[in-house]
């Protein structure tokens, strides 16, 4: 019976009821109950539990991680379970270092192959690299954190992520992403800020997407511009923003010959 981990599946009441009808031989028949057991209440290792225990790669995590550390046996079902997180979870926590027999595992996963490398390895991993370029945060957190330069076989999958993108063109190229300004631009408040941090001024690219949005069109004249934003005009004056935008952009003059 392999069980998924779930705190609720287990009680420390319903865990005194089993041991009061059943004893150690009733706990030893689950996972859940063995662990918690061996935690809670012995503070120590429950041998008749760990056939149970063993069969649930989720709780050999968690028994290794509270209450024997290393175990070989455990290792083989961290292994065996294929899967990415429980891997990590065992190199992070309980072996504090390299997992190379469970790195196969670890590879199926971008989000967990890009933890490992960053709290684990700490350096380059070429076999690694078609992994982490097929998520756009990975990809940009290696270029950024490992490489210190461009990770050019990632940049497809960046340019799919607005965020990505603009923290590319900022923290790695630090300069323009042409590759990411597409998806950049049909965010109009990541358009405002990849026009002031990496534009550096007025971008006529994004203006029509950025006049789109109250809160972007308002700023981005503020900001940007420093002056009348008249592609924005007629949604910041429908907007909240409407009062210090006529006060801080409309002259006299406008006011007469606009007919505001």
């Amino acid at each position: 019976m392999q069980e998924k981990f779930s705190d609720k599946r287990c009680s420390f009441e319903s865990l005194q009821r089993l041991l009061q009808s059943q004893g150690e031989k009733g706990v030893s028949r689950f996972a859940s109950y063995s662990y918690y057991y061996a935690k809670d209440i012995l503070n120590g290792r429950f041998k008749k539990g760990e056939e149970a225990i063993l069969k649930s790669p989720d709780y050999t995590l968690l028994y290794m991680k509270d209450v024997v550390g290393k175990w070989v046996k455990g290792e083989q079902t961290i292994i065996q379970s294929g899967c990415p997180q429980i891997t990590f979870g065992y190199a992070f926590n309980i072996l504090k270092k390299r997992f190379e027999r469970g790195e196969k595992n670890i590879l199926k996963s971008a989000e967990y192959t890009i933890s490992y490398i960053l709290s684990i390895l700490g350096k380059r991993w070429v076999e690694a690299e078609p992994i982490v370029a097929q998520d756009s945060m990975a990809a940009y957190r290696y270029a950024k954190n490992i490489l210190n330069r461009r990770f050019e076989l990632g940049e497809n999958k960046i340019a799919e992520n607005p965020y990505s993108s603009l923290w590319y063109a900022r923290d790695v190229i630090k300069g323009r992403f042409i590759l990411g300004e597409k998806i950049i631009i049909k965010n109009p408040d990541i358009a405002l800020e990849y026009a002031d941090e990496i534009i550096g001024g007025r971008w006529a690219e994004a203006e029509a997407d950025i006049a789109k949005d109250a809160y972007s069109a308002f700023y981005y004249a503020r900001d940007i511009l420093k002056g009348r934003f008249l592609l924005g005009e007629s949604l910041i004056l429908k907007s909240t923003f409407a009062e210090t935008y006529l006060d801080n952009f409309v002259s006299v003059h406008d006011w007469k010959t606009d007919g505001f």
